[in-house]
């Protein structure tokens, strides 16, 4: 009964041991799963923050782009509005030079 005592109590002793060895082979897998997860999340946020970065770029082209039209079309309605004014001045002109002949 002491021998086989004995051998009971080594044989819960390896196998608690394993258990743990187990338990920790599990934790140490898990946290490089966690590590993996984290630097993949990691990469995904630089991706999406380098793609948020593009857009806000182009965004920001685009509207410089507008904003050069919108003052390249005002320039032209302004040329034409005192290209006009400078017509009716010159035919002003002209008629008053008539009168006065």
């Amino acid at each position: 009964e002491e021998c086989n005592s004995a051998v009971a109590f080594e044989s819960d002793k390896e196998q608690q041991t394993e258990d743990e060895h187990s338990k920790f082979l599990k934790y140490l897998e898990e946290g490089q799963e966690l590590k993996t997860a984290d630097e993949e999340d990691d990469k995904d946020i630089a991706h999406l923050e380098e793609c948020n970065s593009a857009v806000a770029f182009e965004s920001d082209k685009e509207q410089q782009t507008e904003d050069e039209h919108s003052k390249f079309l005002k320039y032209l309605e302004e040329g034409q509005e005192l290209k006009t004014a400078d017509e009716e001045d010159d035919k002003d002109i002209a008629h008053l030079e008539e009168c006065n002949s």
